[in-house]
């Protein structure tokens, strides 16, 4: 496939190894892109010093893939620019092949590529739970998929999640700052002193009877961090039977938002999804 793209002022005067310091691009793949001449400015090809002006037209050959198992189950977008493809996921479906299931999210979105005429994998920048719903960002290209890997890494974007918590916090908002590490023992995450950091906050939407609906900001991405954050404290997320109690309910644990600087705009982008347990 071919990424194209326009320079503007933000590259103005600054070099091709600039643009792509900027997507965060590895240096494995932009030797291969030179080596091979598989990059062209206003249809010449360049080497990695070339000083881009407003106006010029990037053009960047990555290939064809070879195929890959896909999946005609029809996705829900979000979201979908020459960059990025953001896609509500179901309850119970894998973001990544594990091996076993004959279906993911990443085999149904790249079928829907491939009918679009995309013929590089599309892949997910991140991962979210099986039984969580909600948003998984997708990357079009490697310029792409590194840019939003580099955010996710560094924790450059907002992320908000819905969940419902079993009982009443005493207070409506606050934050729960306790380092997370896997359980030794059990095919879990825990709460442990000598575990990574990670920051939870939150502010109680609804009370209900029996439970609370709160909106989740997280700061780390520990693994299931909220379930475990809220389930030390007492409160376990409804449907959680790995850090809660046995119930029929299923998780209620929603990626609702997120909000980050867009490659090539420079513009906020928001994109968000409502919870499938909320009222309408």
């Amino acid at each position: 496939m071919s990424f194209e793209w326009t320079i503007d002022q933000r590259f103005d005067n600054l070099t091709l190894r600039s643009f792509f310091a900027y997507h965060h691009l590895g240096k494995t793949l932009i030797h291969q892109l030179f080596q091979e001449r598989r990059i062209k400015v206003n249809d010449k090809i360049i080497l990695h010093d070339h000083l881009f002006h407003t106006g010029d037209f990037l053009w960047i050959d990555f290939q064809k893939e070879e195929d890959h198992q896909i999946d005609p189950t029809p996705i829900d977008i979000v979201y979908e620019d020459l960059d990025f493809l953001i896609v509500s996921k179901p309850q119970g479906l894998l973001v990544h092949d594990d091996g076993i299931s004959k279906t993911s999210l990443t085999r149904r979105v790249n079928h829907y590529a491939k009918t679009m005429g995309y013929h590089h994998r599309v892949l997910p920048a991140h991962r979210i739970d099986k039984e969580t719903t909600g948003l998984v960002l997708f990357a079009k290209h490697p310029l792409s998929l590194s840019y939003l890997s580099y955010l996710f890494e560094e924790q450059s974007l907002e992320k908000i999640y819905i969940c419902e918590v079993r009982g009443h916090l005493k207070d409506d908002e606050g934050t729960i700052d306790l380092p997370i590490a896997r359980d030794r023992h059990e095919n879990k995450m825990r709460v442990d002193k000598e575990g990574k950091p990670a920051k939870t906050y939150y502010q109680v939407i609804e009370k209900k009877k029996e439970t609370s609906l709160l909106k989740v900001r997280i700061f780390g991405g520990r693994t299931h961090q909220i379930r475990v954050h809220f389930s030390y404290k007492g409160y376990p997320v409804v449907g959680d039977d790995r850090y809660g109690r046995p119930e029929p309910d299923p998780l209620k644990l929603h990626f609702e938002s997120v909000k980050f600087i867009h490659p090539r705009t420079g513009q906020m982008l928001e994109v968000s999804t409502k919870p499938p347990f909320m009222n309408p």
